[in-house]
């Protein structure tokens, strides 16, 4: 089992390394539809609000099957790395951003391609959307911005153009506040650099040692969460600054998921690969609460309402409360 995703507050997508994808009803345990390939999925998404289902595998494809029964395919020279909607409901049809090898596409159910970047020099390692219609790319070379309709990418307020990012690591992550105006990068050499999009004020964070796995704002964009290969540590943020000292430092013996965040950003999640889970709340101060789970877990994610957290293992499908 090695990508979770779901579709509304009772119905999981599992896929596994095999090329099965089951769309299974958790209050039941039954499965509702299965599709199988001869490939690898290296990646789902789905976009809750309209009911729509992506995934794509080691050989460069990339499928969406709606709802009702829509089905779409979309090639790409090598294999997907990442997927992203845009999860609003305000933006009809979605966009799904995919970080393929050296391409960077948003795609339109229905629509095909609303932008591409392909053949780029640089690879692409991650991406994440600052707005509908605004992606942020990360990967060797920095940071570039890209927009759904080809217009030339512009700050938070649109009265100023949006220059790339570059950076002497290749972005390994990225982030944007739900706002809109902060993205944080992490790149291979563990630095992390967060940026205001809209003056371009730039604060550096290094010195953790190791490659920036995960990072992720949450709350209201207070708070920040960084993973690296043997602890999350969490920095409060204060105007354009950090805390000098992190909230709290969460160990882990060695990093087995991504942080995950829940649609809110109210809750945090991260597996070790001692089968430890951490959920992570904050009520004043940081609140961990760890589980061990049977078999090696290999992905994490929230329910829309963010009250469970699903957990692929070796052994199968577990479900813990938040």
């Amino acid at each position: 089992m090695h990508q979770l995703a779901w579709l509304d507050r009772r119905t999981l997508v599992v896929a596994d390394g095999d090329g099965r994808v089951e769309v299974t009803d958790t209050t039941t345990g039954s499965v509702v539809a299965a599709s199988a390939t001869d490939r690898t999925v290296t990646a789902l998404a789905v976009d809750s609000s309209a009911g729509w289902l992506a995934w794509g595998d080691d050989r460069g494809t990339v499928e969406l099957r709606s709802s009702g029964g829509r089905r779409e395919h979309t090639a790409f020279r090598e294999p997907v790395d990442e997927l992203v909607w845009t999860n609003r409901a305000d933006v009809r049809p979605p966009d799904l951003a995919v970080s393929a090898g050296h391409d960077v596409v948003v795609l339109a159910p229905g629509g095909g391609e609303r932008a591409a970047d392909r053949l780029r020099r640089p690879r692409s390692m991650c991406v994440a959307w600052v707005r509908p219609g605004l992606l942020a790319a990360g990967g060797n070379g920095g940071v570039t911005f890209i927009s759904a309709d080809g217009s030339a990418p512009t700050t938070p307020d649109r009265m100023d153009l949006l220059p790339d990012l570059p950076s002497p690591g290749a972005v390994s992550c990225v982030d944007v506040d739900l706002g809109g105006h902060r993205l944080t990068a992490g790149d291979l050499r563990g630095e992390v650099r967060i940026t205001s999009l809209q003056t371009g004020e730039e604060l550096s964070l290094d010195g953790l040692g190791d490659r920036i796995h995960s990072c992720r704002w949450w709350l209201d964009g207070s708070l920040l969460a960084i993973a690296v290969d043997d602890e999350v540590t969490v920095w409060a943020s204060v105007p354009f600054d950090l805390e000098p000292d992190p909230v709290c430092t969460v160990d882990l013996a060695g990093l087995a998921t991504p942080l995950v965040a829940d649609r809110n950003r109210r809750r945090l999640a991260v597996a070790d690969l001692e089968s430890w889970v951490h959920r992570l709340a904050y009520d004043g101060s940081v609140l961990d609460v760890p589980v061990r789970v049977t078999g090696q877990p290999r992905c994490l994610a929230w329910s829309p309402d963010g009250t469970t957290l699903a957990a692929g293992t070796d052994h199968g499908l577990l479900l813990l409360g938040s």
